[in-house]
C-alpha cells in the first residue's frame, strides 16, 4: 500500500493512551508511512475540548483509525467525520492474524447506545 502526503493523524480511543496497544501501532505507521505521524496522545497532549483535534485532523492527508473492541467513540467518530469533510483518505487499523493491517474505511454504522454510561456508540465497516 502506498500513501501519498506527508502528514498522518492516529485517532484512536483515550482509553488506549499509554498502552503496549498503542505504542505497537505508533510503530507499525511509522514503519509504512513515510512522513510524520501525529499521535494526540504523544505530540498535543491535552487541549481542553475536541475543536482543537479536529483542526488538526482538518490538515492531515491520511487519517488512520484504531477501534477500541471493536467500537470507536464520539471523538474518533467526529474526527473520522472532519476527514471526510475534507477528503482525506481513511484507513482502520486492525488485526488480522496476529498481524496488523490497514484497510480503507467504507462507512461508520449507524450509532447504538450501549449504556449511559459508555461513550462508545459506532461501529466501523472497511473493504476487504
Amino acid at each position: 500500500m502506498e500513501f501519498k502526503g506527508r502528514l498522518a493523524y492516529y485517532a484512536h480511543s483515550v482509553r488506549k493512551y499509554n498502552s503496549k496497544e498503542e505504542q505497537e501501532h505508533l510503530k507499525y505507521l511509522q514503519r509504512i508511512f513515510p512522513g510524520t505521524v501525529i499521535c494526540p496522545n504523544n505530540n498535543l497532549g491535552e487541549l481542553g475540548s475536541i475543536e482543537p483535534y479536529l483542526d488538526v485532523v482538518s490538515k492531515m492527508d491520511i487519517l488512520f483509525v484504531a477501534e477500541y473492541f471493536d467500537w470507536i467513540g464520539t471523538g474518533v467518530r467526529r474526527e473520522i467525520k472532519e476527514a471526510r469533510r475534507y477528503k482525506i483518505p481513511i484507513y482502520v487499523l486492525r488485526k488480522e492474524n496476529d498481524e496488523l493491517v490497514l484497510r480503507k474505511l467504507k462507512r461508520v454504522k449507524p450509532l447504538k447506545l450501549l449504556s449511559k454510561f459508555t461513550a462508545f456508540s459506532a461501529n466501523i465497516e472497511v473493504y476487504s
